[in-house]
């Protein structure tokens, strides 16, 4: 386990309020802060914990500002609003982060889809193919809560 890595087994997190760009809805969503790092490159962001998604995918403005290659095999996910062109790449680092420094998960060399177009994306997802292997996920939409058990 990396140094300041602490693993905890159980995690609360409270959705995160989205306000629609260019729209007065905003929207409580099961939201996840996340730190990137690519090359020497940071980001923090948010990422939505999806789980009608099998993969995790990554905003094409995040993906230039990490410096993130982009020469990667080209793959068409359907996604809420379609079907859309991505491209699969890898990033550093992405940490799970319940309050300003503190880590509770982390994935390496995780593998990404970068959608091609900009404005695809608002934020981060995180799918079945990260977050959901490390824990069991409820979601509990009336609380506007998310409750994350380790299960490795």
């Amino acid at each position: 386990m990396p140094p300041g890595f602490r693993s905890h087994s159980n995690i609360s997190l409270h959705y995160i309020t989205y306000e629609s760009p260019g729209s007065t809805q905003t929207y409580k969503l099961p939201l996840v802060h996340v730190r990137l790092n690519n090359k020497s490159n940071i980001i923090d962001t948010t990422a939505l914990i999806d789980s009608g998604s099998t993969t995790n995918f990554l905003p094409i403005e995040f993906a230039e500002i990490l410096e993130l290659d982009m020469s990667g095999r080209r793959a068409e996910p359907i996604g809420a609003g379609g079907k859309f062109e991505s491209i699969v790449s890898k990033l550093d680092k992405c940490e799970l982060v319940k309050r300003k420094n503190q880590v509770f998960d982390e994935y390496t060399n995780m593998q990404i889809e970068v959608p091609t177009k900009p404005r695809t994306l608002p934020y981060m997802v995180l799918g079945r193919d990260s977050i959901f292997r490390h824990f069991t996920i409820r979601f509990e939409e009336n609380n506007e809560k998310v409750m994350l058990r380790r299960v490795n």
